[in-house]
């Protein structure tokens, strides 16, 4: 008897994991931010839901070619990485807006969380152009990148 329960509970779980995975657009993003410090970028990959909420992972590094310590703070971000989550606050036909929030590490030492707003607007099928305002270290900080769904 408890086999049969636990067989149908998990029959139950895979067929919803096999709805859920087929109801996704995986996607890979290349983005540039401005910060106060200065500019970086980063290349993000995930899945987003036939509901428009989003989950993957991010890795951002700072796109100076020629780094200087002149005028940088004793702590500042050279890497981050780790993953992100959205999820849609208004949609239209052509365009949306979505919170977003990355959580990661930076420098392989510090923990942080980076909630940002972004809006989509569609290209084409496949193509989104992303811009968006953010907060890094309580200070304002603008995105823009390019999306491709596969």
């Amino acid at each position: 008897m408890k086999t049969r329960i636990l067989r149908l509970i998990v029959t139950v779980i895979m067929l919803g994991a096999i709805h859920f995975a087929k109801a996704q657009t995986t996607f890979v993003s290349t983005y540039i931010e401005q910060t106060k410090i200065g500019s970086k970028i980063g290349t993000q990959i995930g899945y987003e839901s036939r509901h428009g909420y989003e989950i993957g992972a991010f890795y951002q590094k700072e796109a100076d070619i020629i780094v200087t310590e002149e005028n940088k703070p004793r702590f500042y971000e050279q890497e981050f990485k780790g993953m992100f989550f959205a999820g849609t606050i208004v949609h239209g036909r052509k365009a949306n807006l979505k919170i977003n929030v990355r959580t990661g590490v930076t420098n392989n030492i510090n923990f942080a969380i980076t909630p940002s707003v972004i809006g989509n607007y569609n290209i084409s099928r496949f193509i989104r152009f992303q811009a968006g305002l953010g907060i890094r270290s309580f200070r304002p900080t603008l995105q823009a990148g390019l999306r491709i769904a596969m």
